[in-house]
């Protein structure tokens, strides 16, 4: 990665997967999908990307 500004659009990236498995997991089983339940998701996602985005700068920082 030759851009070190690129890591922290990891952060909205794992939102996006976790919107997208609330998603899913709606639709499988049959739930609601505007639901209390999907701020959890979210925000995991959220707290995902940036421990990823954390690491990887620090990794990049060190380099």
């Amino acid at each position: 990665m030759k851009n070190k500004e690129n890591i922290w659009t990891a952060i909205p990236l794992f939102m996006m997967v976790a919107l997208l498995v609330h998603i899913l997991s709606a639709l499988i089983f049959n739930l609601t999908f505007l639901s209390f339940r999907m701020v959890f998701f979210v925000a995991g996602g959220m707290l995902l990307g940036t421990v990823v985005a954390v690491l990887l700068d620090e990794k990049f920082k060190n380099e």
